[in-house]
């Protein structure tokens, strides 16, 4: 990633599915010289708290995936409600992918209450985020336009919270097959 330096009129960079390691220290490293960035897509990588600790220092981040980084692979760290948490800096954010983040709970979701540019939001597969946590981002969250929430743990009760959304234009509330 070292090598990428050089790019630093860079804006929007994708290693999803890096089947290489990128360590903690090299997300860090990166950031520090690619300052340009806005989109930012580490799907499917190996990112830890640490990790995702450094990417809440690059505040001009307007969409940031970490989608399935929350994955334990060979018994390292994953992502958790800790590293989620460092997010709440990032308030120029307009699109968040946390989708099959399997370790976040509702606990995860309090400190993404700050996020109120969001318009974009998945939830995708977070299978021990429940509809008191959503309720909650419901109630600040009032400029989202996408929200994913399949195989979220929601009931009426949470559903009639989303009604307050009223810029929807794409929800998907539908179930995990068992």
């Amino acid at each position: 990633m070292r090598a990428l330096a050089p790019l630093t009129a860079l804006s929007s960079l994708s290693v999803q599915h890096c089947y290489y390691e990128i360590s903690d220290e090299e997300v860090s490293a990166m950031l520090g010289l690619l300052t340009s960035l806005t989109i930012l897509d580490f799907g499917g990588c190996k990112l830890t708290d640490a990790g995702v600790t450094a990417l809440s220092l690059h505040t001009a981040l307007k969409s940031l995936s970490l989608w399935e980084c929350c994955k334990s692979f060979f018994g390292l760290p994953s992502l958790t409600d800790l590293g989620v948490a460092t997010l709440a800096s990032l308030t120029q954010l307009t699109s968040l992918n946390l989708g099959h983040c399997c370790s976040l709970t509702d606990a995860g979701m309090t400190p993404l209450a700050s996020l109120t540019a969001l318009t974009s939001l998945n939830f995708n597969s977070c299978y021990k985020v429940s509809e008191e946590g959503i309720m909650s981002l419901a109630l600040v969250l009032t400029n989202l336009t996408s929200l994913d929430l399949f195989a979220c743990n929601m009931t009426d009760v949470g559903v009639t919270a989303l009604a307050g959304l009223t810029a929807l234009t794409s929800l998907n509330l539908a179930s995990a097959p068992s």
